[in-house]
């Protein structure tokens, strides 16, 4: 997301389907969707890969402590985390989606140099690695 969209972001107008799945989004390339943390420092991190959203949660150096992957999410509260997103470290279209839909969480304030150097990066976050997907490294 860029300064522009961040801006625009906040025009959106809610509804009450918390239901959100990959067939919301028209750009269906992997990517990350949104990265943040938790209370607990926690990274949270929401990718699409392969077709399948996937919410991953983990310390800097240990490995995940929570996996899911599916198409479609019933509650998409589940995917927000509960302190904070990096806005530069989130996608344009699904924060949208999640914004039209009610779901509420909470943003840091947009950082040019984060998002300058972010650029260009598939994720923004490590990929819960399973066979035949390295992890990838965090930018």
């Amino acid at each position: 997301m860029d300064n522009a969209q961040y801006t625009l972001f906040h025009n959106a107008a809610p509804s009450r389907d918390y239901g959100i799945g990959v067939a919301d989004l028209n750009n269906r390339s992997d990517r990350t969707l949104l990265y943040g943390y938790d209370v607990g420092r926690d990274s949270f991190h929401v990718y699409l890969r392969d077709g399948l959203i996937h919410l991953v949660k983990y310390r800097s150096t240990e490995p995940p402590h929570f996996t899911r992957s599916d198409v479609f999410f019933e509650d998409g509260h589940d995917l927000v985390p509960n302190k904070r997103v990096y806005p530069e470290s989130c996608d344009f279209e699904f924060f949208c989606a999640l914004r039209v839909r009610g779901i509420p969480f909470a943003m840091r304030n947009f950082d040019p140099e984060r998002a300058e150097r972010l650029e260009g990066h598939t994720f923004h976050g490590a990929p819960y690695a399973r066979p035949g997907y390295p992890g990838i490294p965090q930018p």
